[in-house]
């Protein structure tokens, strides 16, 4: 048997690297609990690698339609949430979209309160709607066939996930 190194190998993990592993630590988790099940899963045809694509982008431009409205709303944290909503246009480039309108809006976004409704009542909703996002690249991720759309996913829903303790932040 050949003894442990003695020599200290301490490695931090990134905060990128962490969220990546909670990520695909959550995914094995979603894979764990459906291939338990004691029942056959109805046969039908795996979906595509561009539906969780397409499903992301049309969310993330919904996202980023939300922060326009909650910066516009809340002007005097600007800064913070569009460092957020930058992030998510990113998102929309690295899954082949267009570069969307990042301009503050009064424009009325469906389940989202308005810019008048307050600084509490805007950041708990994008808080729902990040978490919310977070959840659904997670269970895109699983079902992408293209390895390349499951990697991108991934990263997306770890940079979803990290925006919550910093709108938590904006909260106080």
């Amino acid at each position: 048997m050949t003894e442990p190194s003695t020599t200290p190998t301490t490695r931090l993990l990134t905060r990128r690297q962490g969220l990546f592993a909670i990520a695909i630590a959550a995914g094995g988790t979603v894979i764990a609990a459906c291939s338990s099940s004691p029942e056959p899963a109805p046969t039908a045809a795996p979906p595509s690698s561009a539906a969780p694509g397409s499903e992301t982008l049309a969310n993330e431009q919904e996202l980023i339609a939300k922060y326009n409205v909650a910066i516009a709303g809340l002007p005097t944290l600007a800064k913070e949430l569009t460092a957020l909503r930058d992030q998510h246009a990113q998102h929309v480039i690295a899954l082949g979209g267009t570069p969307p309108d990042t301009s503050p809006s009064t424009a009325v976004v469906p389940g989202f309160p308005g810019p008048s409704a307050g600084q509490q009542s805007i950041i708990q909703a994008l808080i729902v709607a990040e978490r919310s996002a977070a959840s659904q690249r997670v269970e895109a991720c699983v079902v992408a066939t293209d390895g390349a759309m499951a990697r991108t996913l991934t990263f997306i829903a770890a940079s979803e996930a990290s925006h919550l303790p910093a709108l938590k932040d904006l909260q106080a």
